[in-house]
């Protein structure tokens, strides 16, 4: 993480909870501002283990998260191979959740 602050323009973490992510991105914009960069033109894509909802992405986004990386069909239709389901699920997560964000 100290790498990504101090060398990098942004952070991917990997299936972690959204408060240990929150905690991820404070630490590196302290890193960032102590060294004299940027923190606020700073990407971060999260695998958040426990967002699921409007309000979830929202206190991640507010956090500094800038993209979320997921899978919605288990949301839908549980751990599917279907190509419809998943096709349906993807189109159902844009109207649930992508369209409520800029």
């Amino acid at each position: 993480m100290r790498r990504a602050a101090r060398v990098g323009d942004g952070w991917v973490t990997d299936l972690q909870s959204s408060e240990e992510i929150i905690q991820g991105v404070k630490k590196i914009k302290t890193w960032r501002s102590e060294a004299g960069l940027d923190t606020d033109n700073y990407e971060v894509m999260a695998t958040p283990s426990d967002a699921y909802d409007v309000d979830s992405y929202k206190r991640l986004q507010a956090a500094g998260v800038t993209h979320i990386l997921t899978m919605p069909w288990p949301f839908y239709h549980g751990d599917t191979q279907d190509l419809d389901k998943k096709i349906d699920s993807l189109k159902r997560y844009s109207d649930d959740i992508i369209s409520h964000f800029e």
